[in-house]
């Protein structure tokens, strides 16, 4: 009894063992032993009450279980599959090694010789796509220098770019990889059909001959600055390049327009008061802002194409412009000399009025700056008639007038009066300075004409004379009349 039961204990974990991979992965041979071994026991368990049970036959049924059962190597088998497998996908070029973690995971967690098998054929299919995938976009750097690439719209381009974008992110993944071949051979498909649509070469061709029909509709553009233009557009190696130079002639083109209406009224501008009546550093200024634009306009061997510059130069000749001033120069001088004129104290008040008119009608500064300095002259001729109409009193109660005869005070009270007259002036007045002039001379004539003085010393002596013949006069008494 002692040796059934251990027989029976020795298949008690039949169960057990053939479910394990110790079992399942085992050498075929060595399966087939433990399972004969088993049957063995099982047929003598079966057959106990049989007189012909044999105890050395038990006993080594026993040993047989436990030995078969000892060898069995499934787990050893997988162990060493997995290894293989392991070493197989780390040399797999292609798979990176986020995908090599994963795939080395699935055949680590395989429970089977056979799961280790399929997780290696997946493994080794998915090197081949990721080959292929990493192989579509092998030339992208050269697919992205190329016209073809370079001139296609973008959202062409962008496919592209996402299509390429999408294997990177496949092959250069870290954590998350890709792991379903069909997922990668679609990303491959995807950037071969988005390099098969860029066909930017044939647009930059179409681009170019747009682009010239539409120079010869800027009419604006001087012909030296649209064949330029056209040479740049037509050696050109890009569409944006294009683009922006179609863009620039359109710019250009408007601020030609501006710059041409700007220059056109230089005429107009040259008449004006504002121009006229500047100083000449305002003028030079406008004037050499106006050559520059016209050399701009005028040049035929090498021409602008910079719309700044051109803008430039219209600003420069607005702004010249806007500088001019000589309006509002020439009524300054008028108001300040209107002032001066004011201010003259000798000049009386219509002759003030009459220069004044004469100021506010005058249409340029040089004649202001004139009508100033003949006023001021008129002023101190105006000064040096009432200095010698001041000495009048003077002149009039001296020797020289009071002893002159009747008709040299005369024509000297004549020539104050007339004097007078001109200075105390309420309309018609005089400007003419030699006029002023001439009536103080005949003033300074008349005073020197006076001579009473001497004309009384010679009556004087005259009386002291005939005094002298006046014999029945005493001494005393001629003294005292000669006094």
């Amino acid at each position: 009894m002692v040796l059934m039961g251990a027989l029976k204990e020795s298949i008690k974990d039949n169960t057990n063992i053939v479910s394990n991979g110790n079992y399942i992965n085992a050498e075929p041979s060595k399966k087939q032993a433990y399972d004969a071994a088993v049957q063995n026991a099982q047929n003598i368990i079966n057959g106990t009450n049989q007189p012909t049970i044999n105890k050395g036959n038990v006993t080594t049924a026993t040993q047989t279980v436990k030995n078969t059962k000892d060898v069995l190597d499934g787990d050893h088998r997988l162990e060493e599959a997995k290894n293989n497998a392991n070493q197989t996908i780390t040399n797999l070029s292609n798979l990176n090694n986020a995908q090599k973690d994963a795939e080395k995971n699935l055949v680590n967690s395989a429970s089977t010789l056979e799961q280790v098998q399929q997780n290696l054929q997946t493994a080794q299919q998915l090197d081949n796509a990721m080959g292929e995938l990493r192989q579509s976009i092998a030339n992208k750097d050269q697919v992205k220098a190329d016209s073809k690439y370079l001139n296609e719209d973008s959202q062409i381009k962008l496919n592209y770019d996402d299509a390429v974008q999408r294997a990177e992110t496949i092959i250069n993944a870290t954590q998350n990889p890709e792991l379903l071949k069909a997922n990668i051979d679609q990303a491959t498909q995807s950037v071969q059909n988005a390099e098969q649509a860029l066909h930017g070469a044939e647009k930059l061709n179409q681009d170019k001959h747009t682009s010239s029909t539409e120079l010869d509709g800027l009419t604006d553009l001087t012909d030296a600055q649209r064949e330029k233009l056209r040479e740049q557009i037509n050696t050109s190696n890009s569409r944006d390049d294009i683009k922006q130079k179609i863009e620039q002639a359109k710019a250009l083109n408007d601020a030609m327009k501006q710059l041409k209406e700007q220059v056109a009224q230089k005429d107009g501008v040259h008449a004006n008061s504002d121009y006229t009546n500047e100083d000449s550093a305002q003028k030079d200024a406008y004037n050499n802002a106006l050559k520059q634009a016209e050399d701009i306009i005028n040049n035929s061997s090498n021409p602008n194409l910079n719309a700044q510059d051109i803008t430039n130069a219209l600003n420069n000749i607005k702004q010249a412009q806007d500088n001019l001033h000589g309006a509002q120069k020439l009524q300054q001088d008028k108001n300040t000399t209107n002032q001066a004129i004011g201010n003259l104290n000798h000049l009386n008040q219509p002759q003030k009025d009459a220069l004044i008119q004469a100021i506010n009608g005058a249409t340029s500064r040089d004649q202001v700056a004139e009508k100033l300095k003949e006023a001021e002259a008129l002023d101190e001729a105006m000064k040096q008639l009432e200095d010698q109409v001041n000495q009048d009193d003077q002149i009039s109660n001296s020797s020289p007038f009071i002893n002159e005869d009747s008709d040299k005070q005369k024509t000297y009270n004549d020539k104050i009066q007339a004097a007078k007259e001109i200075i105390n002036q309420t309309s018609n007045p005089t400007l003419d300075k030699q006029k002023i002039a001439d009536t103080l001379q005949n003033i300074k004539d008349a005073v020197n004409n006076l001579h009473g003085d001497q004309k009384l010393a010679q009556s004087k002596q005259d009386a002291n004379n005939q005094l002298n013949h006046l014999d029945d006069l005493t001494e005393e008494q001629k003294t005292i009349l000669n006094r």
